[in-house]
């Protein structure tokens, strides 16, 4: 009789704090929100976006299982820049995907998808439908990272503009920026080639696919990227995409316009370097942007911009501070990327035998940058290679805090006028 009276009270319990434990304690604490409640299929529509009833798809002990032919799974909210993660095994020769900001590209529902497969499976023999890769784009650069039939993975999708990151089971499998010419070799190659513009758009829906085969997932949560109110430690725009408020031109005459969805910088004869920098000043950071320059204009980015000699300057005064460079590579390479110190009197901060000529930026296309400013450090990469990763203890004393600037550099009389564009230009405070 106690037996059964314990069992009764005790089961139930057990029960919830099993459920509990699927989820890690620290994830409220990161920002961390779970896409998956362990009991129920709330959150979550079919394409249409109504509600899903259970039968194929099986909530239950916390475990998500795709158990007979139900069609796909849609979160019912869409997600900008996020992180993703979570836990899933397939059954034996199994196929499935996660996809992740899924948009309707004419009749059809895509996204970017990270494959879920077991090894054995026929899909597996194209490198890029093993388990981790870049669905039908890039396959995993580590396929021994997957375990066994039965056994669970854990996987994590990290998507930042568009830099794509997929890993499985703590290793770094897939790399890529949208755009890149990594990107555009393999796209005209995959079955997306016919939608040009596949992966650039900046959100959609999660997906869990229903693939006719059994899996199962479970721990699925997301945190988010993106600002949020009241949170200055998110992803901000720089760029309200409709004029120039927030930002004042200082120290020349080239003149700025807003062009679409981009900032446009237009030298004008005669003019010395010219800068657009934010009203407000920022010290630590990491700061995103896409850029397109002119073959014969030399531009750049200003990190923590100072203006100095106010009164002497007939332009308002001068600015100066750490800038991350900004040029075509032309045949032999260039030096975008690396940190210079505009207006200090000091060139280059990148050391000389750092300074190293590269074709990364691709002339007369869009390029991604990334520059994460952190105390005296500055690390730069563009379209996802890292270029640079600097420390200057005495550009800090002088710039622990400053403006972001765009530059439109000085041309000699008789040419140009050349143009430098910018978009995306969003900042996230450390």
């Amino acid at each position: 009789m106690l037996t059964s009276v314990f069992n009764a009270v005790m089961k139930p319990t057990l029960k919830i704090l099993a459920l509990f434990c699927l989820i890690p304690v620290s994830q409220a604490e990161e920002g961390w929100s779970s896409l998956f409640d362990g009991e129920t299929l709330a959150g979550w529509t079919n394409a249409n976006g109504k509600p899903v009833a259970e039968g194929g798809w099986v909530a239950k002990d916390g475990v998500l299982h795709r158990a007979r032919r139900s069609g796909d799974l849609y979160s019912a909210k869409e997600y900008s820049d996020f992180e993703l993660r979570w836990d899933w095994k397939i059954s034996a020769k199994g196929n499935s995907g996660v996809k992740y900001r899924v948009t309707r590209y004419g009749e059809s529902l895509l996204g970017p998808e990270y494959q879920v497969l077991d090894p054995r499976h026929a899909d597996g023999a194209k490198p890029s439908h093993r388990a981790g890769a870049l669905y039908d784009l890039v396959p995993s650069s580590d396929e021994n990272s997957v375990k066994p039939v039965g056994e669970w993975n854990t996987s994590r999708v990290v998507a930042r503009g568009g830099h794509l990151q997929h890993y499985m089971n703590g290793q770094l499998v897939v790399d890529i920026e949208v755009g890149s010419d990594q990107w555009n070799e393999v796209h005209a190659k995959s079955k997306f080639k016919k939608h040009a513009d596949f992966a650039a758009n900046s959100m959609g829906r999660i997906f869990f696919q229903d693939h006719g085969d059994e899996v199962w997932y479970r721990n699925i949560a997301i945190k988010e990227l993106t600002a949020q109110a009241g949170d200055s430690k998110a992803w901000t725009s720089l760029f309200n995409g409709k004029d120039l408020s927030g930002w004042s031109v200082k120290s020349g005459k080239a003149t700025y316009r807003v062009e679409g969805n981009c900032i446009v910088g237009t030298t004008e004869d005669g003019s010395p370097n010219t800068f657009l920098t934010t009203d407000r000043q920022y010290d630590n950071f990491e700061l995103e942007f896409e850029v397109k320059v002119h073959d014969k204009l030399n531009s750049g980015v200003m990190l923590r911009s100072l203006l100095k000699n106010i009164d002497k300057d007939q332009y308002g005064g001068r600015i100066f501070g750490p800038q991350c460079e900004i040029e075509a590579s032309g045949p032999n390479g260039a030096e975008s990327g690396y940190i210079y110190g505009e207006a200090t009197g000091r060139g280059w901060l990148t050391p000389k035998d750092q300074l190293i000529a590269h074709k990364v930026m691709k002339d007369g296309e869009w390029n991604h940058f990334r520059v994460i400013a952190n105390g005296a450090n500055f690390k730069t990469w563009i379209n996802g290679k890292a270029i640079s990763d600097l420390t200057d203890e005495e550009i800090f004393k002088t710039n622990p805090k400053g403006h972001i600037g765009l530059q439109v550099h000085g041309i000699g009389k008789g040419t140009g006028p050349f143009s430098v564009a910018w978009r995306n230009l969003r900042i996230k405070e450390l």
